[in-house]
């Protein structure tokens, strides 16, 4: 069922997000949540630092879905227990670390990386997690939650995919913009993997031999075919990198 056109002053890139829009904050508090219950949205984007006050809050609790793109730094100060019903929530900004442990329903998260943010680990519904920016600082991933399947990660600093625990739940991994990355671990579990603006002198030897398909988007040349042989895989999408002039030797089939 395709969501029906919005034409209210509150709409935004999203049909699915009703934007708080600075002044008017009560007003589209009301509004998203009439058209939560509605089922005509999931959830609220706040967008820039213009919003100081967020009592608004209180009306859009029973919301699934919280989105805040660069926000005030006075949204550190809010009790984050009222976003307990959020299952989808999304915060871009470095300025202050927020207690992941108030939103214990969460499936899918995406987070600019601050090393004060808590309970990360204890996201026992989390299935999607997207890193922004996890700096070199950093000795490794923070301690992620053990039923991860999906994991992105954008503008990754470190050499290779460290973690305080294990990976080896993971089914899907994207990574964008890791300049500074050689090698990945062997991931049991992993079928997709994503890698795209990566360093040159990454080691397509340290694939994981469990992918099933593989997306290189501005990577390493490869220069002989020779440096997949370990890998079955079912799909190949190369581009903007450079390739030898015959097809992959070992595609197979996909089964359906």
């Amino acid at each position: 069922m395709e969501t029906p056109l919005r034409t209210d002053f509150f709409r935004c890139f999203d049909p699915k997000l009703v934007e708080i829009v600075s002044g008017r904050e009560v007003e589209a508090a009301m509004f998203a949540a009439a058209a939560y219950q509605s089922g005509l949205c999931d959830g609220i984007f706040v967008n820039g630092d213009a919003i100081d006050n967020w009592e608004f809050l209180e009306i859009t609790k029973c919301m699934s879905r919280f989105v805040f793109n660069k926000p005030s730094k006075s949204l550190s100060n809010v009790d984050f227990s009222l976003l307990s019903n959020a299952e989808r929530f999304k915060l871009v900004s470095q300025d202050f670390s927020i207690d992941l442990n108030n939103m214990p329903r969460l499936v899918d998260l995406c987070l600019q990386w601050h090393q004060k943010h808590k309970g990360l680990e204890n996201l026992d519904h989390l299935r999607t997690l997207q890193l922004l920016h996890v700096g070199r600082s950093a000795k490794s991933l923070p301690v992620l939650p053990s039923g991860l399947t999906e994991l992105q990660l954008s503008y990754y600093a470190q050499e290779t995919l460290q973690s305080e625990n294990t990976l080896d739940n993971l089914e899907t991994l994207e990574i964008f913009s890791a300049r500074n990355l050689v090698s990945l671990p062997e991931l049991r579990k992993l079928k997709f993997l994503s890698l795209s603006h990566i360093n040159n002198s990454f080691s397509y030897a340290s694939l994981p031999s469990s992918i099933e398909s593989l997306e290189l988007i501005r990577c390493p040349p490869i220069t002989d075919w020779q440096v997949l042989s370990h890998l079955t895989l079912h799909s190949l999408d190369v581009t903007s990198t450079e390739t030898p002039r015959e097809r992959f030797p070992r595609l197979v089939d996909s089964v359906a």
